[in-house]
C-alpha cells in the first residue's frame, strides 16, 4: 500500500512538472503573449470584416454615403471598406454591359461627389436639383457590381436608381429608392439591403480587389487586407525577434494608417501582406509575403498583436491576442 502511494505521488509530481513546462513553452508563464490562430472562410465568395475585440465577422458594410456639402449634394464611396466606382457620360443607363476598367476609390476627390448635378435645374423654392447625364458603375463592399445614377436631391433626401449585374444575364431590374438624410446625419446606403444601414463595427477586412488583365481582357481578383482607418485604426510593424517578450506596445513604434485613397497593407500597397508570385517556386500563387512580421493593431477597443501565417485558395490563416 505504501509503495503504491509513493508511486502515485511521484506520478502526480511528474504530471505537475510537465504541465508547468508546457505552459512555459506556450508563453503563459514567462510573460509572453500567446497568439491564438484562426482561419477565415473563403474570401473569394464574400469579404470578412473582423472585429478584433469580439472575434466576430460580418460580410458587408455600407456602400455609399449621401450628404450635403457647401451649396451642393454629394455622394461618397465607402472606399475604406473597398468600394470602387467608375464615372462616365458616354454610356447609357440602359446598357447591359459592365465596363471592366476605370474603377477607383475616392481619393483626393470624390468619384461621384456632386458630378451628377445639373446646376441649371436648381429649384430655389425647395432647393432641389436634378441630374445630368453621368452614370456610375460601382463595386460594393460585398462584391456586387451595380450601375447607378442620382435622379434628384434636396436638403432632406436623394432619389436614386440602380441595377445589379449578374454574369451571363447582364443587369437586372432597375430599383428606385429615396434616401433620407440630414446635414448632421448622412444616409449610409447598402446595395445588399437596398436601404439605409448602420455602419458595421470592424477593424480589418479580408477581401478581394479587381485587377484588370490586359492579356485576358477581363478582371481577376486579388486577395487583400484593409484596416478601418475611418474608425481610427492604426497599425505598427515590428520584427518577430523583437516581439518575443512584448506585453505592451513599444513607445517608439511607427504608426501607419489605412485610408480611402491609400491601402498600405492591401494589394499593391507599400506594405502588402498578400503578394502574387508568378515565378517559381510559387508558380502563380498568392502567399503571405513576410510571415515573420508582427503587426500591432491599435483600435478604439484596445491594442492587439497579430501575425499573418498563411494563405491558400481564399483562406487566410492568422493569429492574434489582446495586449
Amino acid at each position: 500500500m505504501l509503495r503504491n502511494f509513493q508511486m502515485l505521488s511521484v506520478l502526480l509530481m511528474l504530471s505537475i512538472f510537465l504541465i508547468t513546462c508546457e505552459q512555459t513553452q506556450d508563453g503563459e508563464e514567462n510573460g509572453e503573449l500567446e497568439l491564438t490562430q484562426f482561419y477565415t472562410e473563403d474570401i473569394n465568395s464574400a469579404p470578412r470584416f473582423l472585429n478584433l475585440e469580439t472575434g466576430n465577422y460580418s460580410t458587408q458594410d455600407y456602400d455609399l454615403s449621401f450628404q450635403s456639402g457647401q451649396m451642393t449634394y454629394q455622394v461618397a464611396l465607402n472606399s475604406t471598406a473597398g468600394v470602387l466606382a467608375f464615372a462616365t457620360d458616354t454610356i447609357s443607363f440602359d446598357t447591359d454591359e459592365l465596363p471592366a476598367v476605370g474603377y477607383s476609390p475616392d481619393s483626393s476627390g470624390l468619384i461621384i461627389g456632386d458630378t451628377w448635378m445639373d446646376e441649371s435645374t436648381y429649384n430655389p423654392s425647395d432647393h432641389s436639383i436634378s441630374s445630368n447625364s453621368m452614370i456610375y458603375f460601382i463595386r460594393s463592399t460585398d462584391y456586387r457590381w451595380v450601375k447607378f445614377r442620382v435622379l434628384q436631391a434636396s436638403p432632406s433626401a436623394f432619389t436614386i436608381e440602380y441595377a445589379e449585374f449578374a454574369e451571363g444575364s447582364g443587369f437586372g431590374d432597375i430599383q428606385s429608392k429615396t434616401i433620407a438624410y440630414s446635414s448632421s446625419a448622412p444616409g449610409l446606403f447598402s446595395f445588399k439591403t437596398g436601404d439605409v444601414v448602420e455602419p458595421s463595427s470592424w477593424d480589418m477586412v479580408f477581401a478581394t480587389t479587381p485587377e484588370y488583365s490586359t492579356e485576358l481582357q477581363t478582371n481577376f481578383y486579388m486577395p487583400t487586407i484593409l484596416f478601418n482607418g475611418s474608425a481610427g485604426v492604426k497599425v505598427g510593424i515590428i520584427d518577430d525577434m523583437e516581439a518575443a517578450n512584448i506585453t505592451e506596445v513599444p513607445a517608439d513604434i511607427n504608426w501607419i494608417s489605412d485610408s480611402s485613397a491609400e491601402h498600405p497593407f492591401g494589394n499593391g500597397g507599400s506594405h502588402p501582406v498578400l503578394v502574387y508570385h508568378p515565378e517559381p517556386p510559387y508558380n502563380h500563387k498568392v502567399i503571405v509575403e513576410e510571415p515573420t512580421l508582427i503587426y500591432i493593431i491599435d483600435t478604439p477597443s484596445g491594442q492587439y498583436m497579430l501575425r499573418f501565417d498563411d494563405y491558400s485558395s481564399g483562406i487566410v490563416v492568422y493569429s492574434y491576442a489582446a495586449i
